[in-house]
């Protein structure tokens, strides 16, 4: 990293500042790609056209994984106020530091379609190596996050309306049916949907604990699930349904901004 003349700019990072350590840090199936094994690319010669159409294919896929990776890099260095050596060695502190990395660059890498959910990883990787106290939340986060695309955040969205009153009952929260109406692109779904929150421990039904018998499900959210959306908001800029997505992200220090270049986390994904 080069540090500039005017001590206000920010320092930058050179293309090849995170290569090494980053692929060390991470395990599992990163590490592997990160070792560069690609039997598709090796058998291309042997299956002609085809086959390199769909590798030329897995090299975007791979660009795109790779620049969600450095996005939530970026993030979480501009959020925790620490240049990104400072990250590095946060990172190669312990073992438990380098898992909670891996984690959260897996869950950015893989992300499918809720963009929003990169940033907030990013506010998540910051949390857990500046905050020893949160370490354990900014985990669980990690984890619940990885669960989640923008079907299951617009349900929580949805869960954070009153729900519709229900003749005769108390309204204890969400009918299946009632998510439905509103959302009734999910119409087939919605249930291995809420299943996925469910087990998430991001809603619950609250009839259980009330036996009321004969009684439909009721979905809210839990306090998890109440943190997990106003993440999506605050950090990752969720916009859709009536939460206040223009409240400002919490910091974790003064703000700073480092371009990682994606080509300084080749190798990760």
């Amino acid at each position: 990293m080069s540090q500039p003349d005017d001590p206000d700019e920010p320092p930058t990072v050179t293309p090849s500042t995170t290569a090494d350590w980053v692929t060390a840090a991470v395990t599992g199936s990163v590490a592997f790609a990160a070792s560069g094994g690609n039997p598709v690319a090796f058998l291309a010669p042997f299956f002609g056209p085809t086959l390199k159409k769909v590798i030329v294919l897995d090299q975007r896929s791979h660009e795109a994984r790779t620049q969600r990776a450095v996005e939530t890099v970026n993030v979480a260095v501009s959020v925790s106020g620490y240049g990104l050596e400072e990250l590095q060695a946060r990172v190669e502190s312990s073992d438990a530091m380098t898992e909670l990395f891996a984690r959260v660059l897996a869950a950015a890498s893989h992300t499918v379609n809720l963009d929003t959910k990169v940033h907030a990883l990013g506010h998540v990787l910051a949390m857990g190596l500046w905050d020893d106290a949160k370490f354990d939340i900014a985990i669980l986060l990690a984890d619940v996050l990885t669960t989640i695309e923008e079907p299951h955040a617009r349900i929580l969205e949805t869960l954070t309306k009153k729900a519709p009153p229900t003749p005769g009952e108390a309204n204890f929260g969400w009918r299946e049916e009632d998510l439905i109406r509103e959302l009734p692109e999910f119409a087939d779904v919605i249930n291995p949907f809420i299943g996925i929150l469910v087990s998430g421990g991001l809603v619950r039904d609250p009839t259980v604990r009330a036996f009321l018998k004969g009684k439909s499900e009721r979905w809210v959210l839990t306090t998890l699930g109440k943190q997990t959306i106003e993440l999506l908001h605050t950090a990752g800029g969720y916009s859709v349904g009536s939460l206040d997505s223009s409240a400002p992200p919490a910091t974790l220090g003064k703000m700073r901004s480092i371009a990682v270049a994606p080509s300084s986390m080749t190798g990760l994904i």
